[in-house]
């Protein structure tokens, strides 16, 4: 049985817009990327990292974090993912993550309750961004996050990179593409780039 995308895309609008504040830069041992909401947000001071992201919401800017350890690379496995909400497996996207940031993402998803747990609150929301949110900064992000800005006409500055690169960091050669290609495709059919919404590609 297929998820119904349409009425998780619209969920998850809604509940990446409640976390618009919450989107966190953290320095460990590297530094982290912090990917925030779409709603509105009052600017706030801290973290020191090139790729923070608040969004793309009216005032929406990366707050400040700290502590935490390690920044999540490329490097580690994950551990067999056998996660399931509301019916549906969320072990389809893991493939498009980095290593590091795969097996946070599949520890914590393995530990929801199937009987109660949600596929956007609980499976994207909190342990897919929250995976997102503690990868390394990766300089090589900048070549993806200019193809959609290239095939999009965004202005590809250094705003854009920081907003994109929050995503891009994250995923594998793999991830990269599938993200960049439905960003690619929505502003294809007419429709602004939504980034966000582009999360959802990567949870099959």
């Amino acid at each position: 049985m297929l998820i119904d995308r349409s009425k998780v895309l619209v969920a998850l609008a809604v509940t990446l817009a409640a976390v618009s504040t919450a989107c966190v830069i953290v320095t460990g041992d590297g530094d982290r990327d912090g990917t925030g909401g779409s709603g509105a947000g009052a600017e706030s001071a801290g973290g020191s990292t090139e790729n923070a992201s608040g969004g793309s919401g009216a005032g929406g800017s990366g707050a400040g974090g700290s502590g935490g350890g390690p920044c999540l690379d490329d490097v580690g496995a994950p551990a067999e993912c056998f996660s399931e909400c509301e019916g549906y497996t969320n072990c389809g996207g893991t493939q498009y993550f980095k290593n590091g940031v795969a097996a946070q993402l599949v520890s914590c998803l393995n530990k929801l309750d199937p009987a109660t747990c949600s596929s956007v609150d609980d499976a994207i929301n909190s342990c897919g961004l929250g995976a997102m949110n503690n990868a390394c900064v990766d300089g090589t992000s900048s070549f993806t996050c200019t193809q959609i800005a290239t095939d999009c006409v965004v202005v590809d500055d250094q705003a854009w990179q920081s907003e994109c690169g929050a995503y891009v960091d994250s995923l594998s050669d793999l991830g990269r593409a599938v993200f960049a290609q439905c960003a690619v495709d929505a502003c294809g059919e007419g429709a602004a780039v939504d980034l966000q919404a582009c999360v959802l590609a990567l949870f099959p």
